[in-house]
């Protein structure tokens, strides 16, 4: 199905704390981004989110309309709440290791908009890495360029109010809606989303656990909520880049001694690139010639892949010189070739290696 991150706006609240615990219980991770005046009023329900794990971001002071003010104003918000997130991260005891921002209303600020993202760049706001985002509309508005957080699917629940025509059936609808007049199709198999969802008392008080209805709906639906990630500083992205080059001319020499094509070598890079955890794997034995065998697909890691590699490669030791074709440079790029295609489905290699050894089915060595 899809997968999301999810961001609440308009932090701290009364029910901020059993927002949070929801979250916890459902292992999401959440980014939350906090107005200045609630976290002063709530400032212990805010210090309570980010001991439980949740990243705390710059939602403005007092939530205007940037459009509406001067770049000068506009700063002044951001400075003032960033004040204010700095006490905050100092009384809960927690390293602030990212600054993120989002604009109120998503409005970016109007004839201010490039001035502020740039002000937003050179004070170290980072951009939540929105690459994997699937939404046309996303890309058509723009939106991959700027620094500050926007969504692509909006619950809308915020408009739950007292006298309000707009309800939980509302949310639904918005859920399942397949033409969307704004952002995405939230339930389409294979993309992927940034929420927009509110802490706020007001809704709480119409609808007891809104948060824990809505989301929950979300999970019996097969959405799988991704950890949020940041892009890094400039300097980071040139030792990621270089990395990431190196890694690509020594994946090249290994497909080279394995006697594989230059398009075999650019197909591999690639599918290691779509796997973050497999690429983490083949950067640690690149350092280091061991496995760190962290990720695991239907439980087994790169070193297990390997040991049924290695086993199948020792009924070829009585062939002559059949053996000589397969050397360690094969062995390797065969194991993480394998592990690609289990994370598209793992079932037909699970069986082989519980049934087969290489005394077994030598002609099964892939």
């Amino acid at each position: 199905m899809s997968k999301a991150i999810l961001t609440i706006d308009d932090i701290a609240s009364k029910n901020t704390p059993a927002i949070v615990d929801y979250l916890c219980e459902k292992h999401i991770k959440a980014v939350l981004f906090a107005v200045g005046e609630n976290v002063e009023k709530y400032f212990d329900e805010a210090v309570y989110a980010l001991q439980k794990g949740m990243i705390i971001g710059n939602h403005s002071y007092s939530h205007p309309s940037f459009s509406k003010l001067s770049l000068e104003e506009g700063i002044a918000e951001i400075e003032k709440n960033e004040e204010v997130l700095t006490r905050l991260y100092e009384k809960a005891g927690v390293a602030r290791e990212v600054k993120v921002f989002r604009f109120p209303y998503g409005d970016k600020g109007g004839e201010n908009k490039e001035a502020l993202q740039s002000y937003l760049r050179e004070h170290g706001f980072k951009k939540l890495t929105d690459t994997q985002i699937t939404s046309s509309w996303y890309a058509e508005n723009g939106l991959h360029a700027d620094i500050d957080t926007f969504w692509t699917f909006d619950f809308g629940e915020w408009q739950i109010r007292e006298g309000s025509s707009f309800s939980a059936d509302s949310v639904f609808d918005r859920i399942h809606d397949e033409k969307p007049t704004y952002g995405d199709v939230l339930l389409q198999e294979g993309s992927h989303h940034i929420l927009l969802f509110h802490a706020h008392d007001e809704t709480e008080k119409q609808l007891p656990g809104y948060h824990r209805l809505f989301l929950d709906h979300l999970l019996e639906c097969g959405v799988e909520f991704e950890e949020p990630r940041f892009e890094p500083a400039d300097g980071q992205k040139e030792l990621l880049r270089q990395a990431l080059a190196e890694l690509k001319r020594w994946s090249g020499e290994l497909c080279r001694q394995a006697g594989k094509s230059e398009a075999d070598a650019e197909q591999f890079f690639q599918g290691l690139c779509e796997s973050e955890g497999l690429l983490r794997e083949f950067a640690y034995y690149h350092d280091t010639h061991r496995f760190l065998c962290e990720k695991k697909v239907a439980g087994y890691s790169i070193a297990d892949i390997m040991v049924w590699q290695v086993d199948h490669f020792k009924a070829y030791l009585d062939r002559g010189d059949e053996c000589l074709r397969y050397d360690s440079a094969r062995l390797l790029l065969a194991s993480f070739s394998i592990m690609m295609e289990m994370e598209k489905n793992p079932v037909p290699y699970v069986e082989k290696m519980k049934r087969e050894s290489g005394t077994d089915s030598p002609e099964a060595f892939y």
